[in-house]
């Protein structure tokens, strides 16, 4: 017997060659990095704070409401204009909200 190491469709192998019994083994799967954002405090009346993860292109917006939700897929200029707008609430409801896909992180 002996440990053996391969790639299985891209993926990494590792297990045991028993010779003519065959092999035995696991494939890993490679950790992925914790997605991390960078979050900023808004002034708006309807927007609490909004984090952004540049490698993963999400935005999250924290409602005054307690809801949280996720856009994917958003540029980094996006997010940039946002915290930047002159109204943050104008920006988001003409540039962000119904444009991205959307998932509800925390609801009311």
């Amino acid at each position: 017997m002996k440990i053996i190491r391969e790639n299985a469709n891209g993926q990494s192998f590792v297990g045991l060659d028993l010779g003519g019994l065959g092999r035995v083994g696991v494939v890993r799967q490679e950790a992925k990095e914790p997605t991390v954002f960078q979050w900023v405090q808004v002034s708006s009346t309807h927007i609490a704070s909004v984090g952004y993860a540049k490698g993963d292109q999400l935005l999250r917006v924290n409602f005054m409401s307690g809801g949280e939700y996720e856009y994917v897929d958003v540029p980094f200029q996006v997010f940039k204009d946002l915290v930047q707008a002159e109204s943050v609430g104008k920006y988001f409801n003409a540039n962000i909200k119904d444009k991205y896909v959307t998932k509800l992180l925390e609801e009311v």
